[in-house]
């Protein structure tokens, strides 16, 4: 809109100028065709007419070659068209003109001359009141015309593109919006499918063992005590999950400012739960390295650092091969904590790494419980301490060699 008004503008401008143009112009007779040189502005194609308040044209003048019958087309199309400022078209170009009445003076100029086409000047014996001379001036607006319609193609095909890249961009962020909400809400689903399964299993087992107990009511209780010992135990493992699933829930929401975050010995907490899980170690053949640098001194929550390192140390123990080994190592480096724990594990695939920190997300689809296979939280809860303390928790597999780590990056130097 502000290009066309500039645009309109300057042709009006242009017209302006021409008007103030002297009407005498030196005339060039070539074939018979009357061209005006006019060396006051050069370049500007413009022709003018004067005429009666009849229509009868008295004099022409023109710095561009036109014929005869244009003048009289040009006329015609500014009369019908009832304005004195507007553009019309001929023979495809386009004409701004504008419409003037002649001072008195300018007028009797414009009665004595007429030229003629054959190129000569004679009188015009016309008997014309003054005071109804008029002049139109045309100015030619064909190429500041293209011009401003190259312009609106091109922004309306810019407008176009842009319309369309904006519609990529925004369905592309969309999506990376909700990927995340997405993604949130399968699991979700999952997690209740599958709690709904680890909860229904030990129900079920208690269910069928009260049953029992029903059906041999005359039995003694120390005749019947294995079928209680089993209530217990399916007692025990719903506890456990539950348990687990609260306290995955409250870590959730948890404040990082609820953490109790004080200096302490890291070096000597690792040993400490190393020596309390010795038993369970030692009962599967399974030999624990320590590499592990003496007095590193971290400042986080101590107790939630040793929940992380036995459930890294007791996934380790569950799931190596009997009579194998288990390395621990912990080091300190550019401010930052880092621990590492390693063993074998043949049962594993690549493209399960990134799933092994799911909640139940369990190696073995068959949902087994036995001694070595436990709910599958743990490795949830220790990604969500680690986390929560502002470090970052891994794990990685090479030839049948699996490695969980974590850094810590808040640190208190010794």
């Amino acid at each position: 809109t502000l290009t066309y008004e500039n645009i309109k503008r300057d042709n009006f401008e242009r017209l302006q100028k021409i008007i103030s143009l002297p009407m005498i112009e030196t005339h060039l007779i070539r074939d018979s065709k009357v061209i005006i040189e006019n060396r006051s502005i050069n370049y500007i194609p413009y022709f003018k007419i004067y005429f009666t308040n009849q229509g009868s044209i008295i004099d022409t003048n023109s710095s561009v070659y036109v014929d005869d019958d244009i003048y009289k087309s040009a006329l015609d199309l500014a009369l019908k068209s009832n304005k004195k400022n507007s553009v019309i078209n001929i023979d495809g170009n386009k004409w701004m003109f504008m419409v003037n009445s002649l001072p008195s003076e300018k007028a009797a100029l414009t009665h004595e001359t007429k030229i003629s086409k054959r190129g000569t000047t004679s009188p015009f014996n016309l008997d014309i009141d003054t005071q109804s001379t008029y002049e139109v001036i045309f100015l030619d607006v064909t190429s500041t015309s293209k011009t401003f319609s190259n312009l609106v193609i091109t922004f309306i095909l810019v407008g176009i593109a842009t319309l369309i890249i904006i519609y990529a961009i925004s369905i592309y962020f969309a999506n990376r919006a909700i990927k995340p909400i997405e993604e949130a809400f399968t699991k979700q689903k999952q997690f209740i499918a599958d709690a709904s399964h680890e909860l229904k299993t030990p129900l079920a087992i208690i269910n069928a063992n009260h049953d029992v107990l029903f059906s041999n009511k005359e039995h003694t209780i120390q005749s019947q005590i294995k079928w209680l010992n089993y209530i217990e135990i399916q007692i025990g493992r719903m506890s456990k999950l539950i348990n687990n699933l609260l306290y995955l829930a409250k870590i959730d929401y948890v404040d990082n400012s609820e953490f109790i975050k004080l200096p302490f010995n890291i070096s000597e907490l690792i040993e400490e739960v190393v020596l309390c899980i010795n038993a369970i170690s030692f009962e599967k053949g399974i030999k624990i390295n320590l590499d592990i640098k003496n007095n590193i001194i971290i400042k986080s929550d101590s107790d939630k650092i040793r929940q992380v390192i036995t459930i890294l140390i007791d996934n380790a123990i569950k799931y190596s091969p009997r009579n194998y080994s288990v390395d621990i190592h912990a080091s300190q480096k550019k401010g930052q904590f880092l621990f590492c724990i390693s063993n074998v594990c043949k049962d594993i695939k690549e493209e399960s790494l990134s799933k092994l920190f799911d909640r139940f997300y369990r190696t073995d689809p068959s949902r087994n419980h036995n001694d070595t296979v436990g709910y599958g939280l743990g490795l949830a809860i220790a990604k969500a301490i680690i986390e929560k303390l502002g470090g970052k928790i891994n794990v990685r597999l090479k030839n049948n060699i699996i490695e969980f780590y974590f850094v810590l990056k808040k640190k208190v130097s010794n």
